[in-house]
């Protein structure tokens, strides 16, 4: 019976894999403020672009539920011009009629030239006014822009304005309308959109499209850290926040103070997979509050009626531990060593189970981020739309 306990205390109870936290989830569940912009110059008036760019518009949003999200219009081409702002369209429907009434082979601009610089600031200032409207404050603002031609210098050199739009958190989505075919135009958009966001004209495709909408729609609160597949060179981002103490204190205290730092939906962070350990390590390696040797933090791993789980916030079911990263020894069999901090020594780094009382450290909050699966409103309270 003895043995059978310390095999239990060493290994835990793996009858639970790590939980998926992709940024994923249905186009109907978007809470969104978008603005498409699109070129009506001279330029798209040949073959069938005009109608290829309604039918994108069209299967992009559809199922997407308006005005839930929000969809302004802007044409451009030297000028632009806001045919509807973010309060106009309230169904998808609307949306349509707005678009083919504004955007059709009878009203191009007779002009030559477009500008990208003019839609993407027009759109900005549309974002600005109108974005914190009803409550929408949290709501994470998109442009999708349609271009056929990357011009302009100074004040119309698009590269500045799409970063600083990039920089405030705007998501900047291009699709390329090839005219020149020649394939240039596209290459040439990719400076100005954001990670993984520049697509090709493809009406009867709008999967990547919705599936740049959705990771946009998965974010974390100004003063947390979003999860992402490496530290230095991150690009694929996940649905999980950290948020990094590094005052010294107790377990016991640590989990409190995380499960208050955003009530219900925080807690004391899970290293249950390899990539948040990596990623909660090199952040604390980085940080240089963090650099007292010992390296040292607390995480959510606790022992529980002889199981080691996961701290969650209440309400919400235990979680067994699953992956582990155990320093040589550990954990040690002991009846007040129930709480589990990461070390970090000149030899190795792993857990060490110790008292939840006793021992202080740094530690690491955890949160699931804002989604299309986890509605968050003007004042951070969630809503899961699973």
């Amino acid at each position: 019976m003895k043995l059978l306990y310390v095999l239990v205390f060493l290994i835990g109870a793996s009858v639970c894999s790590a939980k998926k936290e992709e940024c994923d989830g249905n186009v109907g569940d978007l809470w969104l403020d978008v603005v498409v912009v699109v070129d009506n110059s001279q330029r798209v008036n040949e073959e069938s672009f005009v109608p290829n760019i309604q039918n994108s518009i069209s299967n992009i949003f559809l199922g997407v539920s308006i005005p839930h999200t929000r969809v302004g219009f802007v044409t451009y081409n030297s000028v632009a011009t806001v045919n509807a702002d973010l309060n106009k369209f309230q169904s998808y429907d609307d949306l349509m009629q707005g678009v083919y009434n504004s955007f059709n082979w009878g009203n191009l601009s007779p002009e030559n030239t477009s500008f990208i610089a003019t839609g993407l600031t027009s759109a900005a200032k549309l974002l600005q006014h109108q974005g914190s409207d009803y409550g929408r404050v949290n709501y994470p603002k998109v442009i999708i822009l349609y271009a056929s031609a990357y011009n302009g210098t100074g004040s119309l050199d698009p590269l500045p304005i799409a970063n600083t739009l990039i920089a405030s958190r705007i998501t900047i989505i291009t699709i390329a309308l090839d005219t020149d075919h020649n394939g240039v135009i596209q290459k040439q958009l990719v400076s100005i959109s954001s990670f993984n966001s520049a697509f090709d004209l493809d009406p009867d495709s709008p999967g990547p499209v919705q599936g740049a909408l959705i990771n946009a729609n998965c974010f974390c609160p100004h003063g947390w850290l979003q999860l992402y597949d490496t530290y230095i060179t991150g690009s694929r981002k996940y649905a999980t926040c950290f948020s990094f103490f590094d005052s010294p204190t107790s377990w016991n205290t640590a989990k409190l103070a995380c499960r208050n730092l955003w009530p219900g939906n925080s807690y004391l962070a899970m290293e249950d997979n390899a990539l948040k350990h990596n990623y909660i390590l090199e952040v604390t390696r980085n940080d240089q509050s963090f650099q007292q040797p010992p390296l040292q933090y607390h995480i959510g791993l606790k022992m529980y009626h002889g199981n080691w789980i996961w701290d969650q916030p209440y309400g919400l079911p235990q979680q067994y531990l699953d992956w582990n990263d155990w320093m040589p020894n550990y954990p040690v069999v002991s009846s007040s060593m129930t709480a589990v901090m990461n070390v970090q020594n000149s030899t190795s780094s792993g857990w060490q189970n110790i008292d939840p009382i006793k021992v202080s450290a740094g530690y690491v909050c955890e949160a699931v981020a804002c989604s299309v699966n986890n509605f968050c409103d003007a004042n951070w309270n969630t809503k899961n739309q699973t």
